[in-house]
């Protein structure tokens, strides 16, 4: 009786991955210079962004709702800009103009050596390495 007490009470309190989204938070990202204590650099929030949308089972409204959630200060101004000319705008193409925006200015040449000396980091996964690996790519190819 008490066991399926607990278990009655478990059932109704979890609440199942796709509900609470199955995704931790992003960190806070402003685009301010220099990074302000407490805000991740943007490579790396960059990083966990499409690591975000690639992997989340959620729509893509809640996707871009996450991105804006962490964004303050000249980043987020910049994707509320966005949203007023294209209300559905998808978190890939949020990310696109972020990283347009915030994203280092690097010649063809450098983008193309950084792609040929990128190795995988001791203990990093295949899979994320490899994510790494087709995004300088497609900076390069861009």
């Amino acid at each position: 009786m008490l066991i399926r007490a607990v278990t009655d009470l478990l059932d109704k309190t979890s609440k199942p991955a796709s509900e609470s989204g199955g995704y931790r938070r992003l960190r806070i990202f402003s685009g301010t210079v220099p990074t302000p204590a407490g805000e991740e650099q943007f490579d790396h929030w960059l990083e966990q962004a499409y690591l975000m949308v690639e992997e989340s089972d959620g729509s893509d409204k809640d996707k871009r709702r996450r991105i804006m959630e962490s964004l303050k200060g000249p980043a987020l101004e910049l994707i509320k800009a966005i949203r007023l000319s294209e209300a559905d705008v998808s978190a890939d193409k949020c990310l696109e103009a972020l990283e347009s925006a915030f994203g280092l200015a690097e010649s063809g040449d450098d983008l193309y050596f950084s792609f040929r000396l990128l190795q995988q980091q001791p203990g990093e996964k295949l899979s994320d390495f490899l994510r790494r690996l087709e995004r300088a790519l497609a900076k390069v190819v861009q």
